[in-house]
């Protein structure tokens, strides 16, 4: 299920500055209770409009993070990080 706060105006209009930049534009939901998962909604690509979800562990989403800066994690990080 998609969660509601998606669909509300302030990230819609994130998504549509997102949409001018085109930049990837994703919101994430974390669970620091559980093991530190991420739930993750792709809502633009870079270049079109999309609704992709992915559960990352925390290691995972920070690479991702790295990833969309053009950037490799840092190894110091492997092993800190809760995965």
């Amino acid at each position: 299920m998609v969660p509601r706060v998606l669909f509300k105006s302030a990230i819609k209009t994130l998504r549509l500055l997102a949409e001018r930049a085109k930049l990837p534009f994703f919101v994430a939901f974390y669970d620091d209770d559980d093991d530190w998962s991420y739930e993750v909604y792709e809502l633009y690509d870079g270049e079109t409009y999309c609704m992709n979800k992915y559960d990352f562990a925390e290691t995972e989403f920070v690479k991702l993070l790295y990833k969309l800066r053009g950037m490799k994690m840092p190894e110091e990080l492997d092993g800190k990080l809760h995965s």
